[in-house]
């Protein structure tokens, strides 16, 4: 990410905390920045999907309740963001940093 504009990481980092980080970490030699976002982006959505799954459940057993079981909570959905998506994205956050630039 060293190419990146330091108000652009800034901004991404606003919008989504940790993305820059995750995307070094997942990025492959070879890949585009874009494909790298949206592959950490999956990683980060899976993850808090986890850690509010993981609340429930705690919630549920402080309550007496019994764990849900898998099908009610959808395991085995694909989660994850198109580059063009991702690219529709960054292009917004670049469009606002100009513009925050110009005032």
């Amino acid at each position: 990410m060293a190419e990146m504009d330091v108000d652009f990481q800034a901004a991404i980092q606003q919008i989504a905390p940790g993305i820059v980080e995750q995307t070094d970490q997942v990025a492959v030699p070879g890949e585009s920045w874009i494909s790298s976002v949206a592959r950490a982006m999956g990683t980060v959505a899976m993850a808090d999907y986890q850690r509010k799954l993981l609340h429930v459940q705690l919630d549920r057993a402080r309550q007496g309740k019994p764990p849900l079981q898998p099908s009610e909570y959808g395991l085995g959905v694909q989660v994850g963001v198109s580059p063009q998506i991702v690219l529709l994205g960054l292009a917004a956050i670049a469009a606002l940093v100009l513009i925050a630039r110009r005032r």
